[in-house]
């Protein structure tokens, strides 16, 4: 006896749901969302973000067509906020400049991971697809470029590290850490 129902699967065509544009206006207010949360992220007010919503809303953006803006746009925001945080080790007293970049960088790598788990979506599709580095690769790099590869901050680094070689070679004992 028939049920009267269809005996095709029910299939969502996914082509179609790419296809449905995303107007330049909602993106932009989808990357609001993110940037904000990667401003909550480096001031260290992650707790109070939805991962799962902020995942969502890259993987909206990466399956309309807006990965390039979104890449672009961390990019570009890591940049803006890795600057403050070397005019803060730049300011810092050399008994202290080790000390204070070891834990820059530590917060760093921190904020890396956070980041790089709301744009899983971008990094396994949108990513290899034009051979960008990795979010996280890129972030690295960006905190190289603006923070170590910084002409002061290298030349103070350089310096203390070896101010600490020869302290510790003169028999003194020194922080590794």
């Amino acid at each position: 006896m028939s049920s009267g129902l269809p005996t095709q699967k029910f299939m969502v065509n996914r082509d179609k749901m790419r296809d449905a544009n995303m107007p330049r206006d909602q993106a932009s207010q989808h990357w609001e969302t993110i940037r904000d949360a990667i401003f909550k992220i480096y001031n260290h007010k992650a707790s109070s973000l939805s991962y799962e919503e902020l995942y969502r809303t890259a993987y909206s953006l990466v399956l309309h067509k807006h990965g390039e803006m979104l890449y672009n746009n961390v990019k570009a925001t890591t940049v803006e906020l890795l600057q403050p945080i070397a005019q803060k080790i730049l300011n810092t007293h050399d008994d202290e400049f080790l000390k204070v970049l070891n834990k820059v960088w530590a917060d760093e790598k921190l904020c890396i991971i956070m980041i790089k788990d709301i744009l899983l979506y971008m990094n396994k599709n949108y990513v290899p697809k034009l051979k960008l580095q990795t979010v996280e690769h890129m972030q690295t790099s960006c905190f190289k470029k603006e923070v170590v590869l910084n002409s002061m901050i290298k030349t103070r680094l350089i310096h203390r590290l070896i101010e600490q070689i020869r302290s510790e070679r003169d028999g003194n004992v020194i922080d590794k850490t």
